[in-house]
């Protein structure tokens, strides 16, 4: 895979100490019973990990249902970098019709939209940590906004340079409100 950036892991450590990520609790998830829809990078190094731990914590429901794209939720961002292909025709858009659809046909409630450090796709575009995060939790509030009936919940899915991994519950509303406050 190459050398990838670590310069996410001290802003990903503040986050954490701000409590925006904080340990995944399975009581404190939504019970639907049908599951949830999930919307991960299509990373294959790293899809498999995040995968099996989504399920471990959210595993109540008997539909999972993926839809992945490379910059998983990072392509529904504000002005988002990867919304579009090199050929200039738009991702976002057509996940968004995926997703209304995904939602209708299983009968899901829930979404789970993940975002991963380090990730090839945000390094691609030269995002740094910041605005990596900051396209997530803007993708995050587009969802809640877009689907209204959903319940929409952001996950952070680390990859450590020594193999560790850690999956997180984002939370966007205390991330904008640390925001505020630190202006």
């Amino acid at each position: 895979m190459g050398a990838e950036n670590q310069n996410w892991i001290p802003f990903v450590a503040t986050l954490e100490k701000s409590a925006v990520l904080r340990v995944i609790d399975p009581e404190r998830l939504p019970k639907h019973e049908e599951g949830w829809l999930v919307i991960p990078c299509a990373d294959g190094h790293r899809f498999r990990n995040l995968w099996e731990y989504h399920l471990r914590k959210c595993g109540h429901g008997p539909c999972h249902h993926p839809l992945t794209e490379l910059g998983g939720a990072l392509v529904l961002g504000d002005k988002s970098p990867l919304a579009n292909s090199k050929r200039g025709f738009s991702v976002d858009e057509p996940l968004i019709d995926k997703i209304e659809a995904s939602l209708e046909f299983k009968g899901l409630r829930n979404i789970a939209a993940y975002t991963h450090f380090p990730c090839s796709a945000a390094n691609a575009v030269n995002l740094s940590a910041e605005e990596q995060f900051e396209l997530f939790a803007s993708a995050v509030e587009r969802l809640r906004s877009r689907f209204e009936n959903a319940y929409t919940l952001g996950f952070c899915h680390l990859h450590y340079p020594d193999d560790r991994f850690k999956t997180f519950f984002a939370d966007i509303r205390l991330y904008r409100s640390v925001q505020v406050s630190k202006q």
